[in-house]
């Protein structure tokens, strides 16, 4: 039995821009989940509890992702990903 689980809709083109961040300063991406947006839309880039540290990402990710917005990127599938011992794995996919 998984310890949590959540429904996302996966958004590898974003990857390019938001990986480094992501592998950083989101723990969630260490432990498996992909970019993605959920639905309250959001695509988490850092997680940082530090305000002074949050400010200096903010700034170098604005700067890094001038060139790449707006993104367009179209919903194809959305995963059932399931987390156990604090790694998380697609379970099931759904075409939309």
């Amino acid at each position: 039995m998984p310890d949590e689980s959540a429904i996302l809709i996966p958004v590898p083109r974003a990857e390019e821009l938001v990986g480094v961040y992501r592998d950083r300063y989101d723990p969630g991406a260490k432990a498996g989940v992909p970019a993605h947006i959920t639905f309250i839309p959001h695509l988490t880039v850092a997680d940082v509890d530090d305000a002074v540290a949050l400010e200096a990402v903010v700034e170098k990710f604005q700067s890094d992702a001038e060139s790449h917005l707006p993104m367009m990127s179209r919903a194809e599938e959305v995963w059932l990903m399931v987390e156990r011992n604090g790694k998380w794995r697609k379970h099931t996919s759904f075409t939309l």
